[in-house]
């Protein structure tokens, strides 16, 4: 397979269609996805448009047609990572696509035929030569089972069938090949994922927990079967509200008796009954009830039953002791709960209840039929509405035939003469006018707002008596730049890729003139490791000629290129101006727009940052937001698109007004659409998420927004008391609220913020200078052991720590 620094075919994995140059994937990797059923050849044709657009001038390796792939939802981020990695995974099991890995040899796959979603568990045994065996054992057991199925409870999820890696059509018991379990996929959440994120369950929501897996193992009992790995990873609580046993038959069909060896580890010993540890006895319906028992002492403490790191000890102790009352560490467990618990997890399995019937009777008598309290539970978790709907595939771009391209470019250039002046946003009282009499209405209202402060010059010294002026740009297209060092700023320009860049710590530190912007120009221009801020105009400075009507320019940085990326850079607007942009990027004539903020501070007033177009593509990560006025402006103009993806990734924005202003072009676009993905963010606007200012023509049913999570950690953390977004209303003259049926903010997770400050940050000198800007505490379920919002080690110093 084709890597990075590889070259694909002739001229740069380019193919001659006709007269216009056409890119295509390696042969490898063609052949892979289509053989494979991944993808076929016509949408490999539909996304080339999208991968032309990432790679520019650059080779299009097979990483970018995966990222392609990815991005118009063919394939998986796991898929694609296999495939790019040769992890020896197959993607396919007889008519099944495996999409993700759920866990040890589990997986989530697709029914080709069908379009549902199941999860397959490999039976693949350590010792390849037991696999047949296996198989037919599970094969005569699917058998045994398919006439009481139409009996079993809901509560119990049975496998549907078995599937091979390899010749779907053969018997799996006879394939020398590993053969998977398929089940039904159960949209939800797992105890295990559960305790994790809000700790210990109340006793309402265990007791119909318990009621419901006790119905599944007497069923399980009545047909005389077990279970086997009665475990938290194993129960899950569904989005409406259902309890789900899953995984039956599974662990012991692969390990029939519990071995303790080398490899053991503490998620082996799970569910052990002490009679089973060593002594070579097989599972019965006794230690099927001290799983249970030892899984609802789990669900009420939300700790093991053993405290220990070794696994040998833990099952020694589980061996010669009881479990202590669960009613020791949480005294508010009911009585009646307690009781059967602690005969549940007796361990001399003559002391337990004979049979799981047994203790359901008792268990009905105080629990009752409903699930009410499962249910309150799954409405009440902020990725409730995320996991309840199906994702569903998006259409890849349609590639134009080749002769409409010169017609699309020439009437984008024609609207691109004709666009009108430039807008921008109020913070308060939008009002469509020019962008200087609009950004000057911050200062009227920005008195009272929060600057961080900066610190006052490096430890270390600078390493000349005074400001040099900026490098030439080399032949290869760098500026590099000293650490600690001071630069006067110059405009440069450069036809290719325009790098700026101090590689050490602290921060080499860009002085623009107060009354000129700095320009840069280039197709793709990069800043790492910087600090722009401005500097009064001194005699020695060449005064320049005041043009008639010349406006003054409200701009730090002027950056006009199609990819812009900054990192580890410092973004220092004076904190009196409100009417302001830090940087501002503009998109050249005909170019899609990228733009990759990495480990990045915008401070001061006014905007951070803005763009006259929205770009292509647009992710930050690890970027705080603390501007007086608002973190984003972004412009929507005629022959823009009409939706607008930002990617956010621990990302925090304090003291401003919002997150995003939008502004929307007179004679622009008649409806707009802004999704927001958001993943471990902290916003605290003291507005709104996001501003928008349309036409007067443009309704507020024209105007959309959407706030997503991330495909993993916490959602956007925000007060209680923020509005996620408003617009102008021309009747009212002011700021209103976005209408409910416009918004789709379920991802926001609502809770009280607590930020570090001088007493609770840390007091090692060599810490980050940010760390009064990062969350300290939020109340609320927490998916992640680390606060959401900016990782403050990771952003760039501008002092050089003692040593």
């Amino acid at each position: 397979m084709r890597h990075r620094g590889q070259w694909n075919g002739n001229f740069c994995g380019h193919s001659v269609l006709g007269a216009a140059w056409m890119r295509s994937p390696s042969e490898r990797l063609s052949e892979l996805l289509t053989t494979s059923g991944l993808c076929t050849r016509a949408q490999l044709e539909q996304c080339e448009p999208f991968v032309r657009q990432l790679c520019q001038d650059l080779p299009d390796f097979d990483s970018v047609w995966l990222d392609a792939l990815i991005q118009q939802r063919v394939l998986t981020p796991w898929q694609a990572d296999q495939i790019l990695h040769e992890n020896g995974v197959r993607l396919s099991a007889g008519r099944y696509q495996l999409q993700e890995s759920l866990g040890r040899k589990t997986y989530l796959a697709k029914d080709t035929q069908q379009g549902t979603v199941f999860v397959l568990r490999s039976l693949e045994h350590s010792d390849a030569a037991q696999n047949p065996q296996i198989a037919r054992r599970m094969e005569e057991l699917l058998t045994s089972i398919e006439r009481p199925r139409n009996s079993a409870p809901a509560s119990l999820i049975l496998p549907t069938e078995m599937v091979a890696e390899r010749s779907p059509d053969a018997s799996v018991s006879e394939t020398g090949h590993s053969v998977y379990l398929v089940t039904s996929c159960v949209r939800g959440w797992s105890m295990e994922e559960l305790l994790i994120r809000g700790g210990r369950l109340p006793s309402a929501v265990v007791a119909e927990i318990g009621r419901e897996l006790l119905v599944a193992l007497a069923w399980l009992e009545s047909s005389r079967l077990l279970h086997g790995d009665i475990v938290t990873r194993n129960v899950r609580l569904s989005t409406r509200g259902g309890v789900h046993l899953t995984a039956p038959f599974v662990k012991r069909f692969l390990q029939p008796q519990f071995a303790m060896t080398q490899e053991l580890t503490l998620r082996d010993c799970d569910g052990v009954a002490p009679e089973l540890a060593g002594t070579g006895r097989t599972a019965d319906s006794r230690s099927e009830l001290y799983a249970l028992g030892c899984l609802l002492w789990q669900l009420l403490t939300s700790r093991p039953v053993v405290l220990t790191a070794d696994p040998v000890t833990r099952l020694m102790k589980q061996k010669d002791h009881d479990i202590v009352d669960v009613r020791i560490p949480v005294p508010d467990c009911p009585e009646w709960m307690s009781r059967i618990i602690l005969s549940l997890t007796r361990r001399s399995p003559e002391l337990r209840p004979a049979s799981a019937a047994e203790v359901l009777k008792q268990w009905r008598t105080h629990s009752g039929n409903g699930l009410s309290a499962c249910k309150a539970l799954a409405r009440s978790m902020p990725d409730h509405s995320l996991r309840s709907r199906t994702q569903s595939a998006r259409r890849p771009v349609v590639r134009k035939s080749s002769w409409m391209w010169p017609a699309t470019a020439t009437a984008v250039l024609a609207t691109l003469v004709i666009l009108t002046a430039r807008s921008g946003v109020l913070p308060k009282t939008l009002t469509l006018s020019t962008f200087s009499d609009i950004t000057a209405a911050l200062t009227s209202t920005a008195d009272n707002a929060v600057e961080i402060q900066q610190p006052s010059a490096s430890r270390s010294g600078p390493l000349s008596t005074g400001p040099l002026p900026l490098p030439a740009v080399d032949v290869d297209g760098f500026i590099r730049l000293e650490p600690g060092q001071e630069y006067l700023a110059e405009p440069r320009e450069f036809p290719g890729s325009l790098q700026i860049v101090c590689k050490a710590s602290p921060t080499a530190k860009i002085l623009i003139r107060e009354d000129v912007r700095w320009q840069l120009r280039a197709r793709a221009i990069a800043i790492q490791g910087v600090t722009l801020s401005q500097r009064p105009v001194t005699q020695n400075d060449v005064q320049r000629p005041a043009k008639t009507g010349q406006k003054i320019a409200r701009q730090m940085l002027e950056a006009q290129c199609s990819s812009l990326a900054i990192s580890d850079c410092v973004i220092q607007s004076p904190a009196s101006a409100d009417n302001f942009q830090g940087i501002e990027w503009r998109r050249p004539n005909s170019e899609a727009g990228i733009i990759m903020i990495r480990s990045t501070v915008f401070a001061g007033g006014g905007y951070g940052l803005s763009f006259n177009h929205p770009p292509h593509r647009c992710e930050l990560e690890n970027v705080l937001f603390a501007n007086r006025g608002s973190g984003m402006l972004c412009e929507f103009q005629k022959g823009d698109a009409e939706s607008w993806n930002l990617l956010c990734t621990n990302v925090t924005q304090r003291f401003g007004f919002s997150l995003l202003d939008t502004v929307i072009q007179k004679d622009g676009l008649k409806q707009v659409q802004i999704n927001l993905t958001s993943s471990e963010c902290v916003y605290s606007p003291q507005m709104a998420i996001v501003r928008l200012q349309a036409p007067e023509v443009m309704r507020p049913d024209a105007m959309r927004i959407e706030f997503r999570a991330g495909e993993s950690g916490n959602p956007a953390v925000v007060p209680p008391d923020t509005r996620p977004a408003v617009y102008i209303d021309r009747r009212l003259n002011q700021p209103v609220s976005l209408p409910e049926a416009q918004v789709t903010d379920t991802s926001l997770l609502l809770a009280e913020l607590t930020f570090y400050d001088g007493n609770s940050a840390p007091d090692d000198e060599r810490s980050s200078e940010w760390f009064t800007a990062a969350l300290f505490d939020f109340e609320g379920p927490k998916l992640t052991p680390i606060m959401p919002g900016i990782d403050p080690v990771r952003l760039p110093r501008q002092v050089s720590p003692r040593n």
